[in-house]
């Protein structure tokens, strides 16, 4: 435990030296049951301003730090998550959580596969002509 508090204290001094702006990033996200949970993880990304559109990041975005480059190939970025296992939202094993705002993007297409194929066809043989 000591060592990872060690390794995050590290990793939040490489962040403040290479960018500017706050060491973690937070993300509203949707854990079990439909709860909304706060997820939190290093940022490895250079502050944007803040808009409720959802950019994914791409291999080699830009908007990617060198330093943050890094702790994603390592995955040390999803170190802070820990937070969140010992808060009770998250467990070690399991589903990713998804972002809120990649929810709204597709909701509609989920909600299609809900529906039976078979009441589809039926209702299109036998619309009014």
């Amino acid at each position: 435990m000591v060592m990872i508090v060690v390794l995050m204290i590290a990793i939040a001094i490489g962040i403040k030296l290479t960018s500017r702006g706050p060491v973690f990033f937070k993300q509203d996200r949707y854990g079990l049951s439909g709860q909304k949970i706060k997820v939190w993880k290093f940022r490895t990304m250079k502050v944007m301003e803040n808009t409720d559109k959802v950019v994914q990041a791409t291999r080699d975005d830009p908007r990617v730090t060198r330093f943050g480059a890094f702790l994603r190939r390592t995955s040390l970025d999803e170190l802070p998550q820990f937070i969140n296992v010992i808060q009770g939202n998250m467990s070690i094993v399991g589903p990713r959580p998804h972002a809120v705002a990649h929810n709204e993007l597709y909701r509609k297409q989920v909600e299609k596969l809900h529906d039976s194929p078979q009441s589809k066809a039926w209702d299109h043989r036998f619309s009014a002509n």
